[in-house]
C-alpha cells in the first residue's frame, strides 16, 4: 500500500472518530437521548501503523458538547480512477470517562499539491456504545485537511447524538 493511501486511510479513520469523540459524551446532558442533541467537534490524529492491508490511526479532539477525548480507527483504503482514495473506517471508536462509541465512517481523500490532502464527504455511524454510552448513537457528517507526508490530519465534524 503507498503512503498516499496509507495516509488517505488514516485521515479518514480519525475523521470518522471525531465525529465519534463529538458525541461521546452526551450522556452527561440532562436532555433524552431519544431527542436527540445537535454537536460539532474537531479531531487531530496521525497514523500509527500499517499492518494485513490495515491503516491504524489515533488520536484527540474537543467536542462542543462532552469536552476532550480520545479515538482510534482501522482503516482501509481504496484508489479511484480519479486519483483520490475512498476510505472505510471499521471500526471507529470514541473515548470519553463515561464509555465508547463504536461504529463505522466513509469519506473521500484527495491528494493536493506539495503532499496535501482534503478529505470529503465524510459520513459516520456510531451504534454500539458501552459503559454510559449504551444504548446511544451518533450519525454525521466530516470534512477535513492533512498532510500526506506527515501523516496528519484534521477533521471537523457535526452530528447528531441519541
Amino acid at each position: 500500500m503507498s503512503r498516499l493511501t496509507r495516509s488517505a486511510a488514516t485521515l479518514a479513520g480519525l475523521t470518522a472518530a471525531s465525529a465519534v469523540l463529538a458525541t461521546g459524551a452526551a450522556t452527561v446532558l440532562a436532555k433524552s437521548a431519544s431527542a436527540g442533541r445537535p454537536d460539532r467537534g474537531v479531531i487531530y490524529f496521525a497514523q500509527t501503523y500499517t499492518a494485513n492491508g490495515n491503516e491504524y490511526a489515533a488520536g484527540n479532539g474537543t467536542d462542543k458538547l462532552f469536552g476532550t477525548g480520545a479515538v482510534t480507527y482501522v482503516i482501509k483504503a481504496a484508489p479511484t480512477p480519479t486519483g483520490a482514495v475512498k476510505i472505510t473506517a471499521k471500526p471507529v471508536t470514541t473515548y470519553y470517562p463515561n464509555g465508547t462509541l463504536t461504529g463505522t465512517a466513509t469519506g473521500t481523500l484527495t491528494p493536493g499539491p506539495n503532499g496535501t490532502a482534503t478529505i470529503t464527504g465524510g459520513k459516520i455511524t456510531q451504534t454500539h456504545g458501552t459503559g454510559g454510552q449504551k444504548g446511544h448513537s451518533f450519525t454525521g457528517t466530516f470534512q477535513g485537511t492533512g498532510s500526506l507526508t506527515m501523516g496528519t490530519y484534521k477533521i471537523t465534524y457535526k452530528g447528531t447524538y441519541r
